[in-house]
């Protein structure tokens, strides 16, 4: 008969040591593909229940996922998820957001709007209004993607987190959203649609003074260390 595991059977007071548990049981998600020997353990996030997937541009794994190749961001090449659609998901997400909270303030005062409407400068939204919301997510309307070899995907609607600048997205875990933004992905490097990279500004470093040009260092010594002395020319100078 098999025996059932409690969990005061791991955390009773006599299976601890300092106070600590002497074991703790985790939960890891691990994302395969069929065909390929390759796992993925991306990083999640449970909000309210609902478990989010972070997407990156330069991860390694979500690169190996995708395109089933390792990064590589030497010159002249561009393997990795940074390419146009991926900017074009943060923009999409940027917009959700502004539009989300901006609809939450009208639910709140239905007058703000008329408000608004008087005043030269629309109010901007803050990362803090995200507590306007009744959930950390907001919805985005996916369009209808096609590759090379004839797979399409789309038009599809997703959960990712609130979100204005930051430049990961936090996507619903699932396998057709993965598998959406997969070929999204996929299509952007058939197509050479690669993204925006970061310039990095270098800061100029003061100017090096030049050394000065002294008379004494351009005439030779003499060997006790004395510099010669020169009789005046006809104009009585040296």
């Amino acid at each position: 008969m098999a025996s059932i595991l409690r969990d005061s059977d791991l955390h009773g007071d006599d299976d601890t040591i300092d106070g600590e548990p002497v074991m703790t049981l985790t939960k890891t998600w691990v994302v395969r593909v069929k065909g390929s020997n390759k796992t993925w353990v991306p990083e999640i996030l449970d909000k309210f229940g609902l478990l989010f997937i972070r997407l990156q541009k330069f991860d390694r794994q979500l690169t190996q996922f995708v395109l089933e190749k390792s990064m590589d961001m030497r010159a002249g090449k561009n393997i990795s998820c940074n390419t146009k659609s991926f900017d074009d998901l943060l923009e999409l997400r940027r917009k959700a957001s502004i539009e989300a909270v901006e609809a939450a303030l009208r639910c709140q005062d239905p007058d703000a709007e008329k408000d608004q409407a008087k005043k030269s400068k629309k109010r901007v939204v803050r990362e803090e209004d995200k507590d306007f919301l009744d959930s950390p997510w907001v919805f985005l309307e996916l369009p209808k993607i096609q590759v090379s070899d004839g797979t399409t995907m789309g038009p599809h609607t997703c959960k990712v987190l609130f979100g204005l600048r930051e430049p990961d997205i936090w996507m619903e875990f699932g396998a057709i959203n993965l598998l959406y933004f997969k070929t999204m992905i996929l299509k952007d490097h058939q197509e050479g649609q690669f993204g925006r990279t970061r310039v990095v500004k270098r800061k100029r470093g003061s100017p090096k003074r030049s050394p000065r040009n002294t008379r004494a260092s351009s005439v030779p010594s003499t060997p006790d260390g004395q510099f010669p002395v020169t009789s005046p020319n006809k104009r009585g100078k040296v």
